[in-house]
């Protein structure tokens, strides 16, 4: 393995998410680290009590396949403000055109919260290991962490202030690698109640 291989193995790869089509669109896309290549798109839809976003890889619109489903429904209302607790995350095979419960489907685990007033979510991964997204601090929520069973950090999603088109960055640590477009769709699924 050469060196330029082996040093990128070492350092987090970095997503930075762009929000599309204005402030009040649930459509996001994603470009890799140098900010130039469009990875994904994310075609977001949202009623009063749910919302869904399917993540299309390597279009800059929601024409190419489909590798990831995240669904929820809000199911407690907290002082007007609605709080999911559950989230249904399911990942689709490498270039199907697929849809939830079809014969395609890769793999599913479930986003939870113990309670309607904690900010940790909660997960399994593909390599049944338990993983959970918490705000790094307890007031300021611009910072999530994802951290596994050891409590190791595995990925970080810093939100970007006072920006009109970007939204944020997924940081995934090599530790993580192998669930990418799980923690993409995961730390985005946490983004949505509040973006």
């Amino acid at each position: 393995m050469d060196t330029a291989r082996s040093e990128g193995a070492r350092h987090p790869v970095s997503l930075h998410v762009y929000r599309h089509g204005g402030l009040l669109s649930d459509d996001k896309i994603i470009k890799d680290s140098q900010k130039t290549a469009v990875l994904y798109f994310v075609k977001g839809t949202r009623t009063q009590s749910s919302f869904a976003l399917t993540i299309h890889a390597g279009a800059p619109n929601d024409l190419g396949p489909p590798t990831c489903h995240v669904a929820s429904t809000f199911n407690n209302t907290n002082y007007g403000l609605h709080i999911s607790t559950s989230l249904n995350v399911t990942l689709f095979g490498a270039g199907t055109a697929t849809r939830p419960g079809s014969a395609r489907e890769r793999w599913r685990t479930t986003l939870s919260s113990p309670s309607a007033f904690d900010a940790t979510f909660w997960f399994r991964g593909p390599d049944d290991n338990e993983y959970r997204w918490r705000p790094s601090s307890l007031f300021w929520r611009n910072d999530l962490q994802c951290l596994d069973s050891r409590d190791s950090v595995v990925a970080t999603y810093r939100v970007t202030t006072f920006a009109m088109r970007k939204d944020g960055e997924l940081r995934v640590y090599p530790s993580g690698r192998f669930m990418l477009e799980l923690l993409l769709a995961t730390s985005l699924a946490m983004r949505t109640p509040s973006a």
